[in-house]
């Protein structure tokens, strides 16, 4: 395989380096971080935490337009902390507030350019969102909204892995593969390839076979 793999036009990625990057892609990017982070911004905001008349603590469930408005810019933010943390390894408070302010050639501000690539939303999206459910904003809603957010990254992670393959390397991802499932007696249509399989099917049951055998903690 290696003399062919010297005639490829685009060379043949690392199979078993990627398949440990598509298994672990979660707990290395740290995404589980993401869901505290927007919860507490919700616990911390103004008046959100109060107790009742026998003395229990309690969460405020009804904003007005205006805190619905201020809570989603502040998640905003913290949104943006945390994939700007992710794509350049290296930020703090100081630096992030510089990196607020920069702009791309089209005026964008990039904080906001990060948000709408990995999460597919913008400022607006989360406001609409915080004023659609301002009377009955709770740690449930902020959850599925987070969580819609987690997939919507993880694939545009997968798509960048994804992009690094080409039709030349279907056969290689094919046979790899199927030595796989065969060595550890993996069961399941999804990790079969069919002849019907384009590249992107077999990219699929590639990273399927990856996220059994390939996680550190297993």
């Amino acid at each position: 395989m290696a003399d062919l793999e010297g005639k490829l036009e685009k060379p043949l990625p690392n199979l078993e380096g990627v398949a440990t990057k598509l298994a672990n892609m979660e707990d290395d990017m740290k995404m589980k971080e993401l869901l505290p982070a927007v919860l507490e911004t919700f616990v911390k905001f103004p008046g959100v935490k109060y107790t009742d008349d026998r003395g229990v603590e309690r969460y405020k469930s009804k904003f007005t337009a205006a805190d619905s408005n201020q809570m989603a810019q502040q998640v905003f933010d913290k949104l943006a902390y945390h994939f700007v943390l992710r794509r350049y390894g290296d930020m703090n408070p100081t630096l992030f507030e510089q990196f607020k302010k920069m702009k791309d050639p089209h005026g964008t501000p990039l904080m906001e350019s990060e948000v709408l690539r990995h999460a597919g939303v913008t400022l607006g999206d989360l406001k609409r969102i915080f004023l659609e459910n301002r009377d009955d904003l709770n740690p449930k809603v902020l959850s599925g909204m987070v969580d819609n957010m987690l997939k919507k990254h993880t694939q545009e992670l997968t798509k960048s892995i994804y992009a690094e393959f080409s039709e030349e390397h279907k056969g290689y991802l094919t046979e790899w593969i199927n030595k796989k499932v065969a060595d550890s007696k993996l069961k399941g249509k999804e990790y079969k390839i069919k002849k019907s399989d384009d590249l992107e099917g077999v990219f699929d049951k590639y990273a399927n076979v990856a996220s059994q055998l390939y996680k550190r903690d297993k």
